[in-house]
């Protein structure tokens, strides 16, 4: 699934607005730098800088991503 967001929609986003999905440390360590919420998917202990990590997507709440939103 790809979700596309209009270049109108991310002007005026702010990164502590933004949610990152993310299988990479790189990509976590990089979306925390940016001040943005980090979800990962893997191993909790390879990922001790995200904010949240799952085993894969559909782990993931209805709960959870409607708090984040």
């Amino acid at each position: 699934m790809m979700w596309s967001i209009s270049p109108h929609t991310l002007q005026t986003t702010y990164p502590s607005e933004c949610i990152v999905f993310e299988d990479a440390t790189a990509g976590i360590e990089a979306a925390k730098k940016a001040g943005m919420t980090a979800i990962a998917f893997g191993d909790p202990s390879e990922f001790v800088a995200a904010d949240f990590c799952f085993s894969d997507f559909d782990a993931i709440g209805k709960e959870l991503l409607s708090k984040l939103f």
